[in-house]
């Protein structure tokens, strides 16, 4: 009985791998059922997975979009003629 209960037991650094692997829906039962117990004595890790939720949730929400490359290039290049007509 002693190795089962040892197996459930984790540390902090791998209820973050679990945690980051919940939110993106890639954990398994078991690592969910770890991470549950290791939250529940552990006052850092449930801060740190709340706040995970949190930015997940938000990012969601704010349906951020990439800026194309050719956008880039051109303000790249803008921030050269700029650079140049400054200092010559």
């Amino acid at each position: 009985m002693g190795v089962k209960k040892k197996n459930f037991l984790i540390d902090c650094s791998e209820a973050g791998i679990c945690c980051d692997k919940a939110q993106y829906k890639d954990a398994s039962f078991s690592e969910k059922a770890k991470l549950l117990i290791h939250l529940i004595y552990c006052k850092i890790c449930r801060k740190r997975t709340f706040r995970n939720s949190k930015l997940t949730k938000l990012i969601k929400e704010s349906k951020l979009q990439s800026c194309p490359e050719d956008q880039k290039k051109v303000w790249k290049e803008q921030i050269q003629t700029k650079n140049t007509t400054e200092n010559p």
